[in-house]
């Protein structure tokens, strides 16, 4: 087996070091080095490791283990040069570890950061044209079997590696909050390409259900969304979204129309007077301070939930409806009004649209 290091020459110590017997870290490391570039570590006894350390004034147990945990990944590193770890070197870094003595935790996670970087560099390589053929789940599998990983460390570069391409495409599909449909067939067969169940948290999965149905909305489409409300049997809801409920209307008010008048004086303290004086009915509209919540539409009605308060209007109640750059007033039976302030009255609008035609 060829060995990973290569003899250096020794730099010699300054005289005060060595008078005063400090440590000779570098000297100690070239050392080694030189060691192991003329025998194998299963070829070396610990005593001469230990007479190397003796020599170097190496007392400190915790820059003898930095030095020698510096070696060993000096070797992983030259044998990953090729982006390949075979059998045979995966042997000779066990045998260093053993002659280092290094724990087999603490090697699992001196590797996992140079494999893992490697191995990621080779999955996005593969996935970089989104292509979900049979040849690259096959190429998949083949990247743990060149870095000799174990089923174990697989397992989990794997799964890492798969959730952050998952993300990635998601987060990519959501950059203009829309999902079409081949966005969503890509997004549905991640799982059964990959092989792995595919979780997204709440708050994606919400993402992705509104992304969905605003494309719909936006093709003539409405489709079913799961939201946190329980509806009655058989109703289905299109749209949620936060709004402002208010609601305003006309009160009939009376004034009183003086015109010109005439005042008399008859006896001491006592006037007549004559005057034009009529009554005219006009209206006010008068609006009702808005309260928060959100407003679902569902095939049959449009519900607004406030807190424990909720507010339900009958699709088929909504005679007409008028839409502004921030609200939307419903015109409902017996000439009431319900005005919905919104962010986005487009939606809204899009979704009442289908459902009253």
């Amino acid at each position: 087996m060829k060995t990973p290091f290569k003899e250096s020459d020794i730099v010699e110590s300054g005289f005060v070091r060595k008078l005063f017997k400090l440590p000779l870290n570098d000297e100690f490391e070239v050392r080694i080095e030189n060691l192991l570039s003329i025998k194998q570590p299963d070829e070396i006894n610990v005593t001469e490791i230990n007479q190397i350390r003796s020599d170097c004034n190496m007392y400190s147990q915790a820059q003898f283990d930095t030095i020698l945990c510096r070696l060993y990944l000096k070797a992983l590193d030259a044998f990953l040069s090729d982006s390949i770890l075979s059998s045979e070197e995966r042997i000779y870094l066990n045998s260093l570890r053993v002659l280092f003595e290094i724990d087999a935790k603490q090697v699992d996670l001196l590797e996992r950061t140079r494999l893992f970087e490697l191995y990621c560099d080779r999955f996005e390589k593969i996935m970089k044209e989104n292509s979900y053929t049979e040849e690259n789940a096959e190429k998949l599998k083949k990247i743990s079997a060149k870095l000799s990983l174990n089923k174990e460390v697989e397992h989990s570069f794997y799964s890492s590696c798969v959730d952050d391409y998952c993300k990635k495409l998601v987060m990519s599909s959501l950059e203009d909050e829309r999902i079409n449909a081949s966005e969503y067939e890509i997004l549905s067969q991640l799982k059964s390409f990959f092989g792995i169940e595919i979780n997204y948290n709440p708050a994606t999965e919400d993402e992705i259900d509104l992304a969905r149905s605003l494309w719909n909305i936006e093709n003539g489409k409405l489709g079913a969304i799961k939201v946190d409300y329980h509806f009655k049997s058989k109703e289905e809801c299109y749209y949620q979204t936060d709004v402002g409920l208010t609601d305003f209307k006309q009160k009939p008010l009376h004034i009183n129309f003086n015109g010109m008048n005439c005042r008399k004086n008859i006896l001491n303290g006592v006037y007549w007077k004559m005057s034009y004086t009529a009554l005219q009915d006009i209206e006010e509209d008068r609006f009702n301070k808005p309260v928060s919540g959100i407003s679902f539409i569902t095939n049959r009605r449009i519900i607004i939930k406030m807190g424990r308060a909720n507010k339900s209007i009958f699709i088929k109640s909504v005679i007409d409806y008028a839409v502004f750059h921030n609200a939307v007033i419903l015109h409902g039976e017996k000439d009431s009004y319900t005005v919905l302030l919104m962010n986005n009255t487009k939606h809204f609008a899009m979704v009442l649209a289908l459902l009253l035609r």
